[in-house]
């Protein structure tokens, strides 16, 4: 009986609920369940490190949100968003970054509007790069992510190209790319694994 249940089993009965209803009803599913469980870390004090996001051009507020999730999640200091990126306030981006967006400082401007110092090394994860296990990673530096459909823009991919580089994830099946909040969270753990090994730490206070 549901009254037995724990707390998670509970919800998984309630959601198998709802998703029989609407298989009977012929209605789609939907994007998001009815709640959104609560940040259990929120206010807490966590490792903030000098690396940097830049979204050229991505067009769906979901991946804008995810990429503000993971940012989160792996200590980023800020994120940027081009002028013809989703907006990272969307109410869709708001939804999917779980909260990211009212804690990951972001501003929207074209790439030439920020100084080189704030923004550390410039590299660009796009396809026919260097392998992301042989990649040499910045202590401090921007990631270019591109757009879903375009990829990085041929300006901004030459300019990492002569800085940074351009860092790729192999794959070895048949399909040749990934959806770019999913290329973003393998390359967010190859980065903080592979620098934070150094020993070097970066903290900054719980308010961000």
């Amino acid at each position: 009986r549901l009254v037995d249940k724990s707390t998670g089993e509970l919800l998984r009965a309630v959601n198998e609920l709802k998703h029989g209803t609407l298989r009977g009803l012929g209605r789609n599913w939907a994007d998001w369940d009815t709640e959104t469980r609560p940040d259990k870390i929120a206010g807490t004090q966590h490792s903030v490190h000098p690396y940097r996001v830049y979204m050229d051009g991505l067009r769906s507020p979901f991946n804008v949100g995810s990429v503000l999730r993971t940012s989160l999640a792996f200590g980023f200091e800020q994120v940027w968003a081009s002028p013809d990126c989703a907006p990272p306030d969307h109410a869709r981006s708001v939804r999917s970054s779980m909260g990211a967006v009212d804690r990951v400082p972001w501003k929207k401007l074209e790439i030439e509007e920020i100084d080189e110092t704030e923004m550390g090394r410039l590299f660009a994860l796009e396809v026919g790069g260097t392998p992301i296990e042989e990649f040499p990673f910045p202590e401090s530096g921007t990631v270019v992510l591109g757009s879903e459909e375009l990829g990085v823009s041929p300006e901004i991919l030459k300019r990492a190209e002569s800085e940074g580089g351009v860092v790729s994830i192999p794959l070895p099946g048949p399909k040749t790319s990934l959806n770019v909040g999913v290329a973003f969270g393998i390359l967010a753990h190859g980065w903080n694994s592979r620098c934070s090994s150094s020993g070097e730490d970066f903290f900054q206070s719980p308010v961000y």
